[in-house]
């Protein structure tokens, strides 16, 4: 369904598996997975985004960024760059209990958003937090409807791209990585008012281009991995608590590819999720 697949996301509740479209024919296919078969569309399941696009698509601005579930899996929600200084928005389907979306969706325009990236939900809530590229980051409230009730962003100092965030069990904070700036940023959300608060930056080697990130949970433990294209590297930090992650490990993997017979080009990485294999 559609063109340029760059954005999935699988939904707790019903196991479907949405992809985002970003090309010509842009929007959401959503599927059924068998262990067996693999993935089936749901018929007549293509949702148009509606978007002035190309196969490839030109970008950054006017492009889909990433896509996500709500906590509670009623809604999917799918991030598109605006044109600065137009803004760009949240696209809001409602899904139903079989996995279907909803024919049309909603918008959802921050006033100071520019850039919509990743997104991540904000456990307990019906609120998501968005890292923007052009602007810091979002705090979406949709409790009441798939329009959000508010969406408030925050600037982070000495941004230039922030783009990924993820979400920590063991500090109960996200981390937002900047490819442009090199910097990691910790936001704790009240989940009572879905204020934001920036706990702590930590810088990284200058020009690393930190981009994707994602935690792992390991004998209780949490453990930050972020991508570091320009260093052909994993770096590894612990989340000892709030505001207290620790580098521990810079992995880099060009040897381990050059010793497979895979060239690798920095500026072509993007991508990363971590898998814990049980003891």
């Amino acid at each position: 369904g559609g063109e340029f697949p760059n954005a999935i996301a699988i939904s707790a509740q019903t196991g479907h598996l949405c992809v985002a479209n970003g090309g010509a024919v842009s929007g959401v296919q959503c599927f059924t997975i068998d262990q067996t078969k693999g993935l089936s569309k749901i018929p007549g399941g293509f949702r148009t985004l509606h978007l002035t696009q190309t196969t490839p698509p030109l970008g950054p601005g006017g492009t889909v960024s990433g896509l996500l579930f709500s906590e509670d899996g009623s809604k999917l929600f799918v991030a598109v760059k605006g044109f600065p200084p137009t803004p760009g928005y949240i696209a809001t389907f409602t899904v139903s209990k079989s996995g279907v979306l909803s024919n049309t969706f909603t918008k959802s325009t921050p006033p100071n958003g520019l850039l919509p990236f990743g997104m991540s939900t904000i456990p307990g809530t019906q609120g998501i937090i968005n890292a923007d590229a052009g602007a810091g980051f979002t705090v979406f409230d949709f409790t009441s409807a798939n329009t959000a009730k508010s969406a408030i962003t925050t600037p982070l100092k000495g941004q230039v791209t922030p783009c990924w965030t993820v979400f920590s069990q063991k500090t109960q904070t996200f981390f937002l990585t900047d490819v442009g700036a090199a910097t990691i940023s910790e936001v704790a959300v009240d989940t009572r008012t879905l204020k934001a608060t920036v706990v702590k930056q930590y810088p990284q080697q200058v020009n690393a281009a930190t981009a994707d990130d994602d935690i792992a949970t390991i004998a209780s433990h949490d453990y930050l991995y972020v991508l570091e294209g320009n260093n052909t590297s994993v770096g590894v930090l612990a989340l000892n608590g709030p505001g207290q992650a620790v580098r521990i490990q810079t992995h880099n993997f060009l040897q381990d590819a050059l010793d497979a017979g895979i060239t690798l080009e920095p500026i072509n990485f993007q991508g990363m999720s971590t898998w814990v294999k049980s003891p």
